[in-house]
């Protein structure tokens, strides 16, 4: 009985979460659209380095590669060959869950494992700027900008903030579906199973290898569709920004402070990163103090405060204090 009033609860609450992201736009506050978007693309982005780092327990330094990658294919088929964004996100998607998914193949079977899978992903990252910032062919270090339209368009992702909202919205609930389901199939069993123990997991008949490669490769496909809408919603990309450490950096904070494993964690987390972010820029504008590299150092001390004492994160204590069910 218990058990089905806090079931109720639970849905009750989500379905208020839900009206009121879908009403937010209608206070036609600029401000308001943005921020929700930025908190939408940080939780998109915890989602999606969640699966393989939250799961597995192989952390990706490199992730910001994938959404690099996205959004400079989709930007210049879109403007060399008029092809649309949107249809392109299926294909590349596959190319960027492959490239993850065999990257992550390789380490399994070479057992390079934790610190070194870290160094491995930083590594493909750092080369990959590398040669986007030499070559021509996406522009070089001058970048890549995606010409504006007059008319809204889905299909070549030419829309309004609002249209954004939306999407990214969509998004969201969409990669959340996608964890959860993953957390109850055995494949996010046998996930968990590896990142307790990758001995007993595979000495009881878990193919590991596969197992972290599949993981892998929806990590990186969905860090690659977010790439992919971002880069049309900032219209340019330059290598430094697109490939940078700081990015990838960016992906982890959140669920590393809302608690990994669980979509949740990262929503939780994607809200909290992007709140304390907009406070912090706030501060150092009413001290008038000239921001530099002090909203890293803050973000620095937070994450170890949080490291030091909540480990999990902050939603394992949520979902205990609440009883949830999630």
């Amino acid at each position: 009985m218990i058990k089905k009033q806090f079931q109720t609860s639970k849905n009750v609450t989500l379905v208020s979460l839900a009206f009121i992201a879908c009403v937010i736009p209608f206070l036609d506050n600029t401000y308001v659209i943005h921020f929700m978007i930025h908190v939408f693309t940080t939780m998109a982005y915890a989602l999606s380095w969640n699966i393989m780092a939250g799961f597995c327990g192989q952390y990706s330094f490199g992730h910001a590669l994938y959404a690099g990658l996205g959004g400079y294919f989709s930007a210049y088929l879109f403007t060399q060959y008029q092809l649309s964004p949107f249809l392109c996100i299926p294909f590349i998607f596959l190319f960027c869950g492959a490239l993850g998914g065999g990257i992550a193949y390789l380490s399994a079977r070479l057992k390079i494992e934790h610190a070194y899978f870290t160094l491995l992903t930083i590594a493909f990252l750092e080369c990959t700027r590398i040669l986007f910032e030499a070559g021509q062919w996406f522009g070089g270090a001058s970048g890549l900008f995606i010409p504006l339209s007059l008319t809204d368009s889905l299909l070549n992702l030419r829309l309004s903030e609002f249209g954004f909202y939306y999407v990214f919205l969509c998004l969201v609930t969409f990669f959340t579906f996608v964890t959860r389901g993953i957390f109850k199939h055995r494949l996010g069993h046998s996930a968990r199973a590896l990142n307790h123990n990758i001995d007993a997991a595979h000495s009881v008949g878990i193919n590991t290898v596969k197992t972290q490669a599949i993981m892998m490769f929806i990590s990186s496909g969905f860090t690659s569709i977010v790439g992919v809408i971002s880069a049309f919603y900032q219209n340019s990309l330059f290598p430094d920004q697109a490939f940078s450490m700081q990015k990838s950096l960016n992906m982890i904070i959140a669920p590393l402070l809302g608690g990994l494993g669980s979509p949740w964690g990262s929503l939780i987390g994607g809200i909290i990163m992007t709140t304390l972010g907009e406070s912090i820029d706030w501060f150092l504008e009413i001290i008038d103090f000239e921001k530099g590299g002090l909203k890293q150092v803050i973000y620095g001390i937070i994450l170890l405060i949080v490291i030091l004492k909540i480990p999990r994160g902050v939603w394992p204590h949520i979902k205990k204090y609440a009883k949830t069910y999630f």
